[in-house]
């Protein structure tokens, strides 16, 4: 069902996408893609990260210095950070907002909320 809306989506458009304005038509399938991006890490591995400063991560302290490791593939997949965990077909009625920001606005306000 999803690949049929997406295709109607570029058939639509009667030509291959050329510009941004071209591309800013095919809301659905960028849906796809960052979607797919989502659910198929797209990072080589884990994504280590040194601490520059003392934060508390789920009540540890963490000094500054130390490495952690950010399981990438586990973390978009995981209901805790995303209100929706499943694609919808009607991805299309999610405000603008939303829909350009999905991944980084969810991951970012839950990994606020971890280090407060």
């Amino acid at each position: 069902e999803a690949q049929k809306i997406a295709r109607a989506e570029v058939d639509a458009l009667g030509k291959a996408p050329t510009d941004n304005g071209d591309l800013d038509k095919l809301r659905y399938v960028e849906a796809c893609v960052l979607e797919t991006l989502r659910m198929n890490n797209s990072t080589p591995g884990p994504l280590p990260h040194v601490t520059v400063e003392h934060c508390v991560i789920e009540g540890k302290s963490v000094d500054p210095g130390t490495v952690l490791i950010m399981m990438t593939g586990e973390a978009m997949k995981s209901e805790e950070h995303f209100d929706d965990i499943h694609f919808t077909i009607g991805y299309d009625n999610v405000d603008e907002m939303t829909f350009i920001n999905h991944v980084a606005v969810n991951l970012q306000l839950s990994m606020k909320a971890r280090t407060v």
